[in-house]
């Protein structure tokens, strides 16, 4: 069941499939679920940026669950850092043909663009801006320090409606997933490089702007579409090098109402199960009704991988997920 908010009231959106199940009572006990923690988490109805908002996150942390975007962006990030040396540029076209040619005569990721580390071994997250989130038809500013790089990745994102503690299956974690949405995580590329080097992860990069569709969709919707299973043990991950199999959650990037990248992923090209990634969330760590995750960007949903694409100021950017919803923004610039 899908709901938005209307004048700062939480309003479901009709289906053809839903029937008449309109009043509380009515209601799958998952919309209720969603609908109470979307009354319980109102947005500042006077900010002209957030008063869309379905609901106002209390937290917001983002994993990065698909190991086809880690190689991408690793891939694209690296370009970019030698395009903006002043000694190496010359080397981008030839690192662009070097993974090319090593993919195209393996089929695997060229070997430093491969997740590694702790990446294999646990769900990753960094923790982001909650207060920056804003809504589709928020226009977004290009931060002064992104002169280069403009970018949009395109996530799942989901709502906690129960609290969660050391959560002991990722069944339980998953249980307490009230909802999905579309998320934007804006991304400022040109000083990504430098703020990952520096061990800390993501600073400015990624804390200037993020946004949420109006739709938000109860978590029965969604959940038959992700995996239950390790996806490890179905031959995905990491291992996989690429995406696989078919595909269960599809969308697109729109810019100016032209597509510029479809995306897709299957239940074998995760690397860890979202229930897997919340319950690491909950090691040691309360975790409330309210609080927002991303699951890290579908495959090709971000410009950065083999820097497919980039935003300009003017541009408007639509970000899709079929069966979820959608969030645009223009791109502005700041004022002086």
């Amino acid at each position: 069941m899908k709901f938005h908010r209307v004048n700062n009231v939480i309003v479901r959106i009709p289906s053809d499939d839903d029937g008449t199940k309109g009043t509380p009572a009515q209601m799958p006990e998952a919309a209720r679920l969603l609908q109470q923690v979307l009354e319980a988490n109102p947005p500042d109805p006077l900010d002209p940026q957030k008063r869309a908002l379905p609901f106002q996150p209390r937290s917001y942390r983002d994993f990065m669950l698909f190991p086809a975007h880690y190689s991408g962006a690793a891939a694209g990030i690296m370009a970019l850092s030698l395009e903006l040396s002043s000694w190496f540029s010359f080397l981008r076209p030839v690192l662009a043909w070097l993974t090319g040619f090593w993919t195209r005569m393996t089929g695997t990721v060229f070997p430093p663009f491969r997740p590694s580390g702790l990446y294999l071994t646990q769900p990753v997250f960094y923790q982001s801006n909650h207060l920056s989130v804003v809504s589709s038809g928020a226009p977004v500013v290009r931060p002064p320090y992104c002169k280069r790089y403009l970018d949009v990745e395109l996530e799942l994102g989901c709502v906690l409606g129960r609290e969660l503690y050391n959560a002991a299956s990722a069944a339980e974690a998953l249980a307490a997933v009230a909802g999905f949405c579309v998320l934007n995580d804006f991304s400022a590329r040109d000083v990504q490089w430098a703020e990952m080097r520096s061990g800390l992860g993501p600073q400015l990069c990624k804390s200037f702007a993020s946004s949420l569709s109006s739709e938000i969709v109860s978590a029965d919707e969604v959940l038959p579409l992700l995996p239950v299973e390790s996806p490890s043990a179905l031959g995905g991950g990491a291992a996989a090098g690429a995406t696989v199999g078919k595909k269960t959650l599809t969308g697109r990037v729109v810019i100016n109402e032209r597509v510029v990248a479809e995306c897709g992923v299957g239940r074998e090209d995760w690397q860890f199960t979202l229930g897997e990634a919340l319950m690491h969330a909950s090691r040691g760590t309360r975790l409330y009704p309210g609080e927002f995750f991303g699951t890290g960007t579908l495959p090709g949903g971000a410009g950065i991988e083999h820097t497919a694409f980039e935003i300009q100021v003017g541009d408007t950017v639509r970000l899709e997920i079929d069966g979820v919803g959608s969030v645009t923004n223009v791109i502005v610039a700041e004022e002086k």
